[in-house]
């Protein structure tokens, strides 16, 4: 156990680089292994079960917490968007291992908050690389911030923000979505493939929704364009069932 939490310090001591796969490195799937076997012993131990969770604990957190945070700065040394999938596909490792045994449930409430989170960030992220390919991702960003504001402005008003290069962007978007060319390069990169569905139907939803916070800005009154539907070409609904069907 020693020369485990030994190797455990180590990694996060010295994390590995993150490997172009966004896939665990080998490092942690190594010590992971280890761990596991560690488990599998402990698991045919004479210990009764019923106290199997009290014995193994001390053990399974200086075994496993170091494998975290060793991700955790991995991730935080690469961009946002990359470490964040890096992150969720060390965590998911992690998840299945201690699905394994029982004596190991009690971590796997905070893990799953653990995994939410960085999957949150992951989808975040995803949502902003793809509106930046069409030039919308600084559009809602000061959207929001007009939102946010006293609204003395129009919208229309706010750099950026003119017709002209609102409809240039939006055709962009539109192009997109109508081919289903939207590319979910980050998210499709989750090893589990039902966290992976899951994070493509967000991505969809988030994109969806921050379409249809533009589409009210810019038929809102205090929006300030001129004939609004000459610029929006689609509705809200027909966005969402575009990038929801496309899946």
């Amino acid at each position: 156990m020693d020369v485990l939490t030994q190797a455990a310090q180590k990694l996060y001591k010295q994390p590995p680089p993150c490997p172009p796969s966004l896939a665990p490195h080998p490092d942690v799937v190594a010590q992971l292994e280890e761990l596991s076997e560690v488990m599998a012993s402990f698991e045919t131990s004479l210990i009764p079960a019923r106290l199997r969770e009290k014995y193994f604990k001390p053990v399974l957190e200086e075994g496993v917490e170091p494998i975290i945070s060793s991700c955790a700065l991995t991730a935080n040394a690469n961009d946002l968007a990359q470490g964040s999938i890096y992150l969720v596909n060390c965590l998911l490792a992690v998840q299945v291992l201690l699905q394994r045994f029982d004596f190991c449930v009690w971590r796997l409430e905070k893990l799953h908050t653990q995994l939410s989170q960085a999957l949150e960030q992951a989808v975040r992220e995803q949502i902003i690389c793809i509106m930046r390919t069409c030039n919308l991702d600084d559009k809602m960003y000061t959207l929001r911030s007009w939102k946010n504001s006293d609204q003395a402005d129009a919208l229309a008003h706010k750099a950026g923000m003119d017709a002209m290069s609102i409809s240039l962007a939006l055709k962009h978007f539109y192009g997109l979505v109508l081919t289903s060319a939207i590319e979910y390069k980050f998210v499709d990169r989750i090893n589990n493939s039902s966290v992976r569905a899951q994070a493509r139907q967000q991505v969809a939803a988030g994109i969806a929704a921050s379409y249809t916070q533009l589409h009210e800005a810019i038929l809102s009154q205090e929006g300030g364009y001129r004939d609004p539907e000459t610029l929006l070409l689609h509705s809200s609904h027909q966005i969402e069932s575009l990038l929801l069907g496309s899946l």
